[in-house]
C-alpha cells in the first residue's frame, strides 16, 4: 500500500523524511493528550488521500503520521519548516491547490486525536509575524470587508450603541462550502462531511465562499434571533 511517507521520500528525499520521522518521534507524539488520541484512533475513520495513495481505516499512529506528511505534500508553503523542525521550504516547491483539502483534513484530524504540536509550532510563526490582523465587515459593506491591524491606533472600529459584534474564526476544510448569511438572522453552529466542519451563519443577505480568515461583524438586533 502506498502511504503519504512514501510520497514525502519520492517528493523530498530520504533525509527530509527522517527529520519529519524524528520531530514525530521526539517532540510531536510524545507530547500528545494521550486520551484524545486513543479515542480518535478507536473511531478508525477513513480519511481522504492524495493522488496515488490508498485509503485505509486510520487506527494507529503510523496513520497519524501519514496526516503530518498530507501537510507539506498539499501545503508545503505553510507547513514545511515547522514538519521539518526548521529546514526551510525548497523555493521551487509550491502549494498543491487542487489538492490542498487534503492537508486542511488532515490539519483538522491532527487536532482532534490531541497531537497539537504542529499548530502550536504555526501559531508561534504566527505571532512572530508581528501584525495581528482580523477581517472587518462593517455595516453597510456585506459585500466586501477589509483587513484591520487590531493594535493599530486606528484598529477596530468601536462597537456602536444598540448593535451586536460577532467576532468567528473561519477553518476552511475540504468539506465547508460557505458561511450561510440568514436572511431573517439568527447565529448557529452546523455539521457537514466528514471531518465535522463547523460552519457559522451569521445574519446577513450573502454568502461568503472560501474564505479562510478570522472576521469581526457587525450586526442589528432584530427579531427573530434563535
Amino acid at each position: 500500500m502506498v502511504r503519504a511517507m512514501d510520497m514525502v521520500e519520492k517528493k523530498y528525499g530520504e533525509a527530509v523524511k527522517t527529520q519529519i520521522q524524528h520531530v514525530w518521534e521526539h517532540q510531536a507524539f510524545p507530547g500528545r493528550d494521550q486520551n484524545a488520541c486513543h479515542f480518535f484512533l478507536q473511531l478508525r475513520e477513513t480519511s481522504p488521500q492524495g493522488p496515488d495513495c490508498e485509503t485505509c481505516e486510520d487506527c494507529d499512529e503510523t496513520h497519524m503520521l501519514d496526516m503530518v506528511c498530507k501537510l507539506i505534500l498539499y501545503a508545503p508553503q505553510d507547513w514545511f519548516s515547522i514538519v521539518t523542525g526548521g529546514q526551510a521550504c525548497p523555493e521551487s516547491t509550491q502549494n498543491d491547490f487542487k489538492h490542498i483539502g487534503v492537508a486542511f483534513d488532515a490539519s483538522s484530524r491532527l487536532r482532534r486525536a490531541g497531537i497539537l504540536y504542529y499548530h502550536n509550532e504555526l501559531a508561534r510563526m504566527s505571532e512572530a509575524f508581528g501584525r495581528k490582523l482580523v477581517y472587518y465587515i462593517g455595516l453597510g459593506s456585506e459585500d466586501e470587508g477589509t483587513f484591520v491591524d487590531v493594535e493599530s491606533t486606528r484598529g477596530l472600529p468601536p462597537k456602536q450603541e444598540g448593535l451586536l459584534r460577532v467576532v468567528a474564526v473561519g477553518c476552511t476544510h475540504q468539506f465547508m462550502t460557505t458561511f450561510i448569511f440568514l436572511l431573517m438572522g439568527g447565529i448557529f453552529w452546523s455539521m457537514q462531511g466528514t471531518s465535522a466542519t463547523k460552519n457559522l451563519g451569521l445574519c446577513g443577505p450573502q454568502s461568503l465562499r472560501g474564505r479562510e480568515t478570522n472576521f469581526s461583524m457587525q450586526v442589528r438586533l432584530r427579531n427573530g434571533w434563535t
